[in-house]
């Protein structure tokens, strides 16, 4: 009878990449409940960028100052000037890997086994992975020296500024997307700042930032991109802010039936959602960030294929016996228009919280 051999082990597991199939292990591997992030913007919102060095897209700054009022027999005066800049973005690449030895197999007396092994590691891989990326789109780089990180929220998108307005100017680890938001003013976002979940402190300020956010485009050119469902404008918080603001809703509503928790989990103002995104209850418990979201202007930009893209199993340099695969994506997260895209209300900065 012939022998298995490390060939038919690499073999079988290549052969488990395409499906993991049913995962019976019980999955307590993360302290996050949800991947908010990972589910609305990495799994469904992906915009496909076939190439180049890096992202770029084009800003319309102004109108011109041709339109006038005339009277008869005026003579032409047409003047051509530049209302248009350019926003850019390095790609950020990230990758996860597994591996097994093929001496596994003759701990279990059988090729079957093997599969177990593998869908084992690759979902062990899979954790970490989701858990990278839900942290790379709410927080971003570590330091201005960080350079592999893609630019996330907190950390590089969003300026906190305790002034009400737009004074959210550039990132904290770096320039908006190459232009500085002190020359180009209108690239700053809205911000605000508060100590309470009352009438009027928080709700007031989120009244304010929803009525000043809400731009409506000069010219109707952009249909909401297909991976847009639901709310298209969606707020994000920690738990003990929306539980406190949905103690103001149950008080302020004297039908609430049955129900003593009618608006668990989600409030809404100016018919806009207040939700829980549980990466900033475990990570800006002292900040309290309440992050707005237009998801018509925040794009996940992926590199022509390079999305979650699975290798090979194959010997590992060095230990022959050691089968290893990677899955590798290049991406970045961009916000196409920032003063109506996103906004930041906050008790404090939420970089170090």
């Amino acid at each position: 009878m012939a022998s298995l051999q490390a060939s038919d082990i690499q073999d079988l597991a290549n052969g488990t990449l395409a499906d993991l199939g049913r995962f019976r292990m019980v999955d307590i591997a993360s302290d996050i409940r949800e991947f908010i992030a990972v589910d609305r913007l990495l799994a469904k919102g992906k915009v496909k960028v076939g190439s180049g060095e890096s992202l770029k897209w084009n800003l319309l700054e102004r109108g011109d100052d041709n339109a006038k009022n005339v009277g008869l027999f005026n003579r032409d005066n047409t003047n051509v000037k530049p209302g248009t800049f350019i926003l850019e973005a390095p790609w950020r690449h990230t990758q996860t890997s597994c591996a097994f030895d093929v001496r596994e197999v003759l701990m279990n007396r059988s090729p079957s086994k093997i599969v177990d092994i593998v869908k084992e590691r690759r979902q062990m891989a899979a954790v970490g992975l989701v858990e990278l990326m839900e942290a790379n789109f709410w927080d971003g780089p570590t330091d201005s020296t960080d350079t592999d990180t893609p630019w996330g929220l907190c950390k590089y998108i969003l300026g906190y500024n305790a002034s009400s307005g737009f004074y959210g100017s550039d990132g904290n680890y770096g320039s908006t997307y190459g232009q500085s938001a002190a020359t180009k003013t209108r690239l700053k976002h809205y911000t605000f700042q508060y100590t309470s979940v009352t009438e009027s402190d928080l709700i007031d300020s989120i009244r304010d930032t929803l009525v000043y956010t809400n731009f409506k485009p000069v010219v109707k050119n952009s249909p909401v991109p297909d991976y847009v469902r639901g709310s298209q404008r969606v707020m994000y918080t920690v738990w003990p802010t929306v539980r406190s603001a949905e103690k103001l809703a149950r008080d302020n509503n004297e039908s609430l039936g049955s129900d003593l928790d009618k608006y668990h989990g989600e409030v809404r103002i100016q018919r806009v959602p207040l939700v829980e995104a549980p990466y900033l209850t475990e990570n800006k418990s002292t900040s309290c960030p309440v992050i707005g979201i237009d998801w018509k202007q925040m794009q996940c930009c992926v590199l022509g294929s390079n999305w979650m893209s699975d290798g090979k199993f194959k010997p590992k340099d060095g230990q022959h016996n050691v089968m290893e695969m990677f899955t590798d994506s290049s991406y970045q997260f961009r916000v196409l228009n920032r003063r109506k895209g996103v906004w930041l209300g906050a008790k404090s900065s939420p970089v170090s919280s």
